[in-house]
């Protein structure tokens, strides 16, 4: 959503008009901290008017950040009346244009609204606000960000699902000891596997099912043996390696030693449980439509 610039019916706090006399000022600053696969925002709100700050005092206006991703249709809107806020973006939320602005909004009917910032023009004049009505707007942020195949399907690529020639009702294997971690499965569950990942709104899903108890397994074996083992050969084992140190950590002894393995395999897959709940909940109400 770009903020273009327009005339209103009331003074708003607005570096692009002059409504407001100095000191009068609204900013905003972002701060973003990467962890796996995610992003922190952390907002700053910078207000300098004291009969805003008294409305937001009082409950009658509030902070508002909206958040819009064009290419992933992405939107989000944060109310607040704190100055300091964090916020977590998903990865699978970013990519493209993506833009963050900020408001100050009435929360309700404000009657008779003055200040004694107000321009000359406005000074002796009072205005009825509506809720909603925005009261003051920050410069806004906007970015591009693109990302490359290797990023988007790393944590797949260092998979293989593999077929074992039995239709008797076995359990799923896992072999670490090949470049792409090996996972088993009999015929029957294969099968399934093969036509379930063919959808998009199913493979957060089968990420659940197959993957991440593998991925579990694997941090458990890694806790048993690191230090008597050299996976360093293996690609799947850098491809680990790779996404702790983009997030700031070192896959080694000591992470291992420290960090329970679930949580590990969690935040290596973006928290897969939520998103596979996510997809069957869309999935759900996809099909309470078609009903309809």
């Amino acid at each position: 959503m770009e903020i273009k610039y327009k005339l209103y019916p009331y003074p708003v706090l607005w570096n692009k008009n002059d409504d407001y006399k100095m000191p009068s000022e609204f900013s905003a600053e972002i701060k973003t901290e990467e962890n796996f696969k995610n992003t922190k925002l952390k907002i700053k709100f910078f207000l300098k008017d004291k009969e805003i700050e008294k409305l937001i005092r009082e409950n009658k206006a509030e902070y508002v950040v909206h958040i819009e991703g064009t290419r992933t249709y992405f939107r989000d809107f944060i109310s607040t009346r704190e100055t300091e806020i964090t916020y977590d973006l998903k990865d699978r939320d970013i990519l493209g244009k993506f833009e963050i602005n900020f408001f100050i909004l009435a929360k309700q009917d404000i009657r008779g609204y003055r200040n004694d910032n107000f321009n000359e023009d406005y000074s002796s004049e009072a205005f009825n606000l509506k809720k909603g009505n925005i009261i003051a707007i920050a410069d806004g942020y906007r970015f591009d960000i693109e990302k490359n195949d290797d990023e988007l399907g790393k944590i797949s690529s260092i998979f293989s699902i593999c077929k074992k020639e039995t239709v008797e009702q076995t359990g799923m294997t896992v072999d670490m000891s090949y470049e792409k971690i090996r996972i088993g499965l009999n015929i029957t569950d294969y099968v399934n596997y093969s036509q379930l990942s063919q959808n998009p709104n199913k493979v957060d899903s089968v990420n659940s099912i197959i993957i991440f108890p593998a991925l579990i397994y694997i941090f458990e074996q890694l806790k048993k043996d690191f230090t008597e083992t050299d996976y360093t050969e293996y690609k799947w084992f850098r491809a680990l390696e790779n996404i702790f140190k983009k997030n700031g950590q070192e896959l080694n002894k000591e992470l291992l030693e420290n960090e329970i393995s679930i949580d590990l395999a969690q935040r290596v897959l973006n928290y897969p449980i939520e998103r596979a709940f996510n997809s069957l909940t869309n999935e759900d109400e996809g099909d309470d439509e078609e009903w309809i």
